[in-house]
Protein backbone atom coordinates (compact mmCIF):
# COMPACT_ATOMS: atom_id res chain seq x y z
CA UNK A 1 0.00 0.00 0.00
CA UNK A 2 1.28 3.60 -0.40
CA UNK A 3 1.85 5.17 2.76
CA UNK A 4 1.16 8.80 3.22
CA UNK A 5 5.42 9.77 3.26
CA UNK A 6 5.14 9.30 -0.43
CA UNK A 7 3.07 12.41 -0.32
CA UNK A 8 5.06 14.60 2.37
CA UNK A 9 8.57 14.34 -0.22
CA UNK A 10 9.26 17.14 -2.16
CA UNK A 11 9.29 15.35 -5.52
CA UNK A 12 10.85 15.90 -8.38
CA UNK A 13 9.51 19.95 -9.34
CA UNK A 14 10.25 20.04 -13.25
CA UNK A 15 14.07 18.80 -12.84
CA UNK A 16 15.26 15.72 -11.48
CA UNK A 17 18.82 16.67 -10.82
CA UNK A 18 20.60 19.04 -8.98
CA UNK A 19 22.40 21.55 -11.54
CA UNK A 20 24.86 19.76 -13.31
CA UNK A 21 27.90 21.46 -14.99
CA UNK A 22 27.67 21.61 -18.06
CA UNK A 23 29.93 23.65 -21.01
CA UNK A 24 26.74 25.66 -22.86
CA UNK A 25 29.68 26.84 -25.30
CA UNK A 26 30.80 22.99 -26.11
CA UNK A 27 29.82 22.83 -30.20
CA UNK A 28 27.71 19.15 -30.31
CA UNK A 29 28.58 17.08 -33.28
CA UNK A 30 26.27 15.53 -35.29
CA UNK A 31 26.63 13.75 -38.46
CA UNK A 32 24.93 14.77 -41.66
CA UNK A 33 24.81 13.43 -45.17
CA UNK A 34 27.97 10.98 -43.65
CA UNK A 35 29.75 14.38 -43.11
CA UNK A 36 30.58 15.88 -39.20
CA UNK A 37 29.01 18.99 -38.85
CA UNK A 38 29.42 21.31 -35.35
CA UNK A 39 26.16 22.64 -34.32
CA UNK A 40 25.87 24.74 -30.77
CA UNK A 41 23.72 23.71 -27.87
CA UNK A 42 20.83 26.19 -26.92
CA UNK A 43 21.68 27.89 -24.19
CA UNK A 44 19.96 27.34 -20.70
CA UNK A 45 18.55 29.72 -18.08
CA UNK A 46 18.77 28.15 -14.53
CA UNK A 47 15.51 28.92 -12.28
CA UNK A 48 16.60 28.02 -8.49
CA UNK A 49 12.82 26.47 -7.21
CA UNK A 50 13.66 26.58 -3.11
CA UNK A 51 16.34 23.30 -3.49
CA UNK A 52 15.39 22.35 -7.09
CA UNK A 53 16.52 23.90 -10.24
CA UNK A 54 14.75 24.09 -13.62
CA UNK A 55 16.82 24.46 -17.11
CA UNK A 56 15.21 26.22 -19.87
CA UNK A 57 16.17 27.65 -23.14
CA UNK A 58 16.89 31.40 -23.50
CA UNK A 59 14.14 31.31 -26.99
CA UNK A 60 11.63 29.89 -24.15
CA UNK A 61 12.13 31.77 -21.18
CA UNK A 62 12.88 35.08 -22.64
CA UNK A 63 9.28 34.43 -25.10
CA UNK A 64 6.97 33.25 -21.70
CA UNK A 65 8.41 36.86 -19.75
CA UNK A 66 6.90 38.21 -23.46
CA UNK A 67 3.90 36.58 -22.69
CA UNK A 68 3.65 37.53 -19.10
CA UNK A 69 4.34 41.18 -19.44
CA UNK A 70 1.83 41.46 -22.12
CA UNK A 71 -0.83 39.22 -21.24
CA UNK A 72 -0.84 40.59 -17.20
CA UNK A 73 -0.06 44.47 -18.34
CA UNK A 74 -2.63 46.29 -16.88
CA UNK A 75 -3.39 43.49 -14.07
CA UNK A 76 -2.39 40.45 -12.83
CA UNK A 77 -4.34 37.39 -14.02
CA UNK A 78 -4.39 34.00 -12.07
CA UNK A 79 -2.23 31.23 -13.41
CA UNK A 80 -4.83 29.39 -14.70
CA UNK A 81 -6.10 31.98 -16.88
CA UNK A 82 -2.87 32.87 -18.48
CA UNK A 83 -2.49 29.12 -19.33
CA UNK A 84 -5.84 28.08 -20.66
CA UNK A 85 -5.43 31.71 -22.96
CA UNK A 86 -1.99 30.44 -24.28
CA UNK A 87 -2.98 26.65 -24.82
CA UNK A 88 -6.49 28.38 -26.72
CA UNK A 89 -3.51 30.80 -28.92
CA UNK A 90 -5.95 33.49 -27.87
CA UNK A 91 -2.89 35.92 -28.63
CA UNK A 92 -1.45 36.25 -32.09
CA UNK A 93 2.44 35.72 -32.01
CA UNK A 94 2.49 32.94 -29.55
CA UNK A 95 1.66 30.13 -31.33
CA UNK A 96 5.14 28.45 -31.37
CA UNK A 97 5.31 29.33 -27.14
CA UNK A 98 1.98 27.08 -26.98
CA UNK A 99 3.65 24.25 -27.86
CA UNK A 100 6.04 23.98 -25.09
CA UNK A 101 3.40 23.81 -22.23
CA UNK A 102 0.87 21.25 -23.94
CA UNK A 103 1.79 18.36 -22.31
CA UNK A 104 1.25 17.96 -18.56
CA UNK A 105 4.93 18.15 -17.92
CA UNK A 106 4.68 21.22 -20.08
CA UNK A 107 2.10 22.90 -17.79
CA UNK A 108 4.24 22.02 -14.34
CA UNK A 109 6.32 24.13 -16.19
CA UNK A 110 4.55 27.10 -16.95
CA UNK A 111 3.69 27.52 -13.73
CA UNK A 112 7.33 27.32 -12.35
CA UNK A 113 7.66 30.29 -14.87
CA UNK A 114 4.59 32.22 -13.86
CA UNK A 115 6.10 32.40 -10.10
CA UNK A 116 9.62 33.10 -11.60
CA UNK A 117 8.42 36.32 -12.97
CA UNK A 118 5.93 37.56 -10.34
CA UNK A 119 7.66 37.03 -7.79
CA UNK A 120 9.98 40.28 -9.32
CA UNK A 121 6.68 41.85 -9.05
CA UNK A 122 5.96 40.92 -5.57
CA UNK A 123 9.06 41.89 -3.94
CA UNK A 124 10.55 38.59 -3.42
CA UNK A 125 12.21 39.42 0.21
CA UNK A 126 9.39 41.47 1.73
CA UNK A 127 6.73 38.51 1.40
CA UNK A 128 9.37 35.53 1.92
CA UNK A 129 7.30 34.70 4.99
CA UNK A 130 4.13 34.56 3.44
CA UNK A 131 5.46 32.75 0.22
CA UNK A 132 6.74 29.58 2.04
CA UNK A 133 3.97 29.21 5.13
CA UNK A 134 1.50 28.73 1.41
CA UNK A 135 3.98 27.06 0.39
CA UNK A 136 3.87 24.49 2.86
CA UNK A 137 0.06 24.93 2.99
CA UNK A 138 -0.59 23.86 -0.17
CA UNK A 139 1.78 21.25 0.14
CA UNK A 140 -0.20 19.71 3.48
CA UNK A 141 -2.88 19.44 1.16
CA UNK A 142 -1.89 18.02 -1.65
CA UNK A 143 -0.44 15.44 0.63
CA UNK A 144 -3.79 14.26 2.41
CA UNK A 145 -5.82 14.29 -0.69
CA UNK A 146 -3.07 12.28 -2.64
CA UNK A 147 -2.74 9.74 0.57
CA UNK A 148 -6.65 9.60 0.61
CA UNK A 149 -7.17 9.21 -3.08
CA UNK A 150 -4.16 6.43 -3.08
CA UNK A 151 -1.48 8.73 -4.85
CA UNK A 152 -1.61 9.21 -8.96
CA UNK A 153 -0.18 11.54 -11.13
CA UNK A 154 -2.12 14.39 -10.28
CA UNK A 155 -0.50 15.24 -6.76
CA UNK A 156 3.00 15.09 -8.64
CA UNK A 157 2.09 17.72 -11.00
CA UNK A 158 0.39 19.77 -8.34
CA UNK A 159 3.97 19.51 -6.69
CA UNK A 160 5.13 21.86 -9.27
CA UNK A 161 2.18 24.05 -10.24
CA UNK A 162 1.45 24.78 -6.21
CA UNK A 163 4.31 27.57 -6.82
CA UNK A 164 2.47 29.16 -9.85
CA UNK A 165 -0.69 29.17 -7.58
CA UNK A 166 1.26 30.25 -4.43
CA UNK A 167 2.84 33.15 -6.48
CA UNK A 168 -0.93 34.64 -6.92
CA UNK A 169 -1.96 34.20 -3.38
CA UNK A 170 1.14 36.08 -2.51
CA UNK A 171 -0.03 39.11 -5.30
CA UNK A 172 -3.62 39.42 -3.74
CA UNK A 173 -2.21 39.32 -0.19
CA UNK A 174 -0.11 42.34 -1.27
CA UNK A 175 -2.72 44.73 -3.10
CA UNK A 176 -5.74 43.91 -0.61
CA UNK A 177 -4.19 43.63 2.58
CA UNK A 178 -7.34 45.20 3.75
CA UNK A 179 -9.29 42.40 2.79
CA UNK A 180 -6.88 40.31 4.52
CA UNK A 181 -6.09 41.37 7.47
CA UNK A 182 -8.91 41.17 9.97
CA UNK A 183 -9.22 42.89 13.30
CA UNK A 184 -11.38 39.90 14.89
CA UNK A 185 -9.79 36.42 15.80
CA UNK A 186 -10.40 33.42 13.58
CA UNK A 187 -9.80 30.94 16.01
CA UNK A 188 -13.49 29.94 15.62
CA UNK A 189 -13.13 29.95 11.87
CA UNK A 190 -10.34 27.98 11.57
CA UNK A 191 -11.52 25.07 14.07
CA UNK A 192 -14.32 24.36 11.88
CA UNK A 193 -11.90 24.17 8.99
CA UNK A 194 -9.48 21.68 10.74
CA UNK A 195 -12.16 19.73 12.20
CA UNK A 196 -13.50 19.61 8.84
CA UNK A 197 -10.45 18.00 7.32
CA UNK A 198 -9.97 15.51 10.34
CA UNK A 199 -13.50 14.62 9.69
CA UNK A 200 -12.99 13.65 6.42
CA UNK A 201 -10.19 11.53 6.93
CA UNK A 202 -12.05 9.52 9.93
CA UNK A 203 -15.02 9.24 7.20
CA UNK A 204 -12.99 8.37 4.31
CA UNK A 205 -11.21 5.85 6.61
CA UNK A 206 -14.46 3.87 7.62
CA UNK A 207 -14.95 3.20 3.77
CA UNK A 208 -11.93 2.39 2.53
CA UNK A 209 -10.94 -1.28 2.83
CA UNK A 210 -7.72 -1.04 0.78
CA UNK A 211 -5.61 0.20 4.04
CA UNK A 212 -6.36 -2.70 7.25
CA UNK A 213 -5.21 -3.14 10.71
CA UNK A 214 -1.99 -1.54 12.35
CA UNK A 215 -1.57 0.05 8.28
CA UNK A 216 -4.48 1.64 8.57
CA UNK A 217 -3.95 3.02 11.96
CA UNK A 218 -0.50 4.14 10.99
CA UNK A 219 -1.82 6.10 7.77
CA UNK A 220 -4.80 7.36 10.12
CA UNK A 221 -2.12 9.26 12.56
CA UNK A 222 0.20 10.62 9.92
CA UNK A 223 -2.27 12.27 7.96
CA UNK A 224 -3.63 13.76 11.76
CA UNK A 225 -0.03 14.64 12.23
CA UNK A 226 -0.25 16.59 8.75
CA UNK A 227 -3.53 18.41 9.79
CA UNK A 228 -2.14 19.15 12.92
CA UNK A 229 0.88 20.98 11.12
CA UNK A 230 -1.35 23.13 9.03
CA UNK A 231 -3.46 24.21 11.96
CA UNK A 232 0.03 25.36 13.18
CA UNK A 233 0.42 27.00 9.99
CA UNK A 234 -2.59 28.90 9.73
CA UNK A 235 -2.29 32.18 11.92
CA UNK A 236 -4.13 34.30 10.19
CA UNK A 237 -7.08 35.06 7.95
CA UNK A 238 -5.52 34.92 5.04
CA UNK A 239 -3.31 31.67 5.20
CA UNK A 240 -6.61 29.94 6.46
CA UNK A 241 -8.78 31.41 3.39
CA UNK A 242 -6.15 30.84 0.91
CA UNK A 243 -6.18 27.22 2.39
CA UNK A 244 -9.65 26.85 1.61
CA UNK A 245 -9.47 28.08 -1.67
CA UNK A 246 -6.88 26.15 -2.65
CA UNK A 247 -8.62 23.01 -1.47
CA UNK A 248 -11.67 23.47 -2.34
CA UNK A 249 -11.06 24.34 -6.68
CA UNK A 250 -8.13 21.50 -7.03
CA UNK A 251 -9.23 18.33 -4.87
CA UNK A 252 -11.83 16.18 -4.17
CA UNK A 253 -12.19 12.03 -3.23
CA UNK A 254 -12.39 9.43 -5.97
CA UNK A 255 -15.12 6.40 -4.85
CA UNK A 256 -13.42 3.92 -3.05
Amino acid sequence: MKQITIYLILLVLVSCNKVKNIDENKDEIIKENDSEVSVKPEIKKEIIIREDTLRISERVFYKYQQYFDEINDGFIKNPETTYLILSGCCIEGYEDLRYEFTSEAGQDVYYVLYSHFLKQKNAEEEYKEERENLIKIFQYINSIYGSLNYGGTYFGHQMSRIYGKVEYSVYLYKNNKDVYEKKYKIDKQKKLYIDRLRQLVLDEEKHDFNTLGEEKTKRREELMTIINQLNILITNYFYLKEAQKFEHSNYYISSI
